[in-house]
C-alpha cells in the first residue's frame, strides 16, 4: 500500500472476517475522485492488527496519534519510520533526514519480491494498484525465467509423433 493509503486506513477498511484491507487512494484515479481496491490480508498481519485493535480500541484510524486519535501526517509518519534508523548504516545524514530507504522502498521491494517469486503480474498490479502500462512494465524484468518457461511450455508437436 502507498503511505497515504496506510495513513488513511480506518478500522472500517479492515475486514477481519474475509481477510481483506480496503485501500483508498486518489493517486490511482488521476483525478479528484477516490478509488478503492481490495488487498488480501496476510495471516501474520491480521494477527498483528487484531492485537493492535485490542490494545487501542478507541478511534477510527489504524495508525493515529495516541492522544488526539487523529491520523498521522506524512511528516509524523516519516519521523516514526526513520527514527529506528538514526545512527545506523541506513542513515546518510540525520540532520537532513537522508536515509538509504524510505517508505516507498518497501512498496517496491514487495512488488519486486512477488515478481521474482513468479506471482502473476496481474495479481501484483492489483495489489499495488497499478493501472498504467508504464507501471506494469516496471517489474517485468524480474521474471525472465517465467517468460522463458512460458514459451518453452508451448509446442505444436503432437505427443508421440516423430519429428523430422
Amino acid at each position: 500500500m502507498r503511505r497515504g493509503e496506510v495513513l488513511r486506513l480506518g478500522w472500517g477498511d479492515v475486514d477481519f472476517n474475509d481477510d481483506y484491507v480496503y485501500a483508498r487512494s486518489r493517486k490511482q484515479s488521476q483525478s479528484k475522485r477516490e478509488v478503492t481496491r481490495r488487498v488480501d490480508l496476510h495471516p501474520e498481519l491480521k494477527a498483528i492488527l487484531l492485537d493492535w485493535y485490542q490494545k487501542r480500541p478507541m478511534g477510527q484510524y489504524v495508525i493515529c496519534d495516541g492522544e488526539t486519535l487523529q491520523p498521522f501526517t506524512p511528516d509524523r509518519a516519516n519521523t516514526g519510520f526513520w527514527q529506528p534508523m538514526r545512527g545506523t548504516e541506513w542513515c546518510l545524514d540525520s540532520s537532513k533526514n537522508w536515509f538509504k530507504v524510505g517508505f516507498h522502498t518497501h512498496r517496491h521491494s514487495f512488488a519486486s519480491n512477488l515478481a521474482a517469486a513468479g506471482v502473476d503480474q496481474r495479481v501484483i498490479d492489483e495489489f499495488m494498484g497499478h493501472q498504467t502500462e508504464a507501471m506494469r512494465r516496471r517489474y517485468r524484468h524480474l521474471t525472465p525465467r517465467n517468460r522463458r518457461s512460458a514459451i518453452e511450455s508451448f509446442s505444436l508437436a503432437v505427443p508421440g509423433h516423430p519429428t523430422d
